[in-house]
């Protein structure tokens, strides 16, 4: 698991930082992500190392671990 160490909001999805990106599988082979007890629909992030995105969240994620689904 990796921890959401800084969150952005643009464009209707949360931009989320993890402090590495540790998945030895890749986006193909994971469609959703588990955070706090929550399951959101992961999206693509291009050019942006160590980022996943999510629908747009109000709640604080910082600090809180990102588990593959």
């Amino acid at each position: 698991m990796d921890e959401i160490v800084d969150k952005w909001d643009v464009g209707g999805l949360s931009l989320l930082t993890l402090d590495k990106y540790t998945p030895s599988v890749t986006l193909k082979d994971y469609k959703k992500v588990e955070i706090g007890g929550i399951v959101y629909q992961s999206e693509i992030v291009y050019d942006m190392p160590n980022t996943i995105a999510i629908p747009m969240v109000k709640d604080d994620l910082v600090g809180k671990n990102v588990k593959y689904l």
